[in-house]
């Protein structure tokens, strides 16, 4: 029987490394993440469409990664997306499963808010702009 994913357990990393030495570290204080994976639809109707009913087929392919949590201070995956933020460059990302299944690819940071709320802890959310493809990978 097929066994069930708790959200909890899957986690984001983040490369604080270079792209020489790699060096994946879990982001920290996550609470939450969303994967969005989508594809343009190109409309190729034609008036011979079989049963009157239009046509269409797949087109460019993107990807983007929206995730928040609570600040952790001294957290280097945190303090490496600022950097690369503030540096706009790419950062290279894995959103792990428990078994091993990985999402794997490059992004730009297009959102990164810092909250400060008086009645609760400082939080993070940030923006990931696939720059690359979206590799998956299984390791058992």
């Amino acid at each position: 029987m097929a066994e069930k994913i708790a959200g909890v357990d899957v986690l984001l990393y983040v490369n604080v490394g270079d792209e020489a030495t790699p060096q994946y570290m879990v982001l920290g204080g996550q609470g939450d993440a969303t994967l969005t994976r989508e594809a343009e639809e190109i409309d190729v109707s034609a008036k011979t469409d079989e049963g009157g009913y239009g046509d269409s087929l797949v087109g460019r392919k993107r990807w983007s990664l929206e995730c928040g949590g609570f600040i952790v201070a001294g957290d280097a995956a945190l303090d490496k997306l600022e950097e690369l933020y503030d540096a706009r460059e790419k950062v290279d990302v894995e959103l792990r499963y428990p078994n091993g299944k990985t999402y794997k690819g490059s992004a730009y940071i297009t959102e990164f808010s810092l909250e400060f709320p008086q009645d609760d802890g400082s939080q993070y959310s940030l923006t990931l702009s696939g720059a690359s493809a979206l590799t998956i990978t299984t390791q058992p």
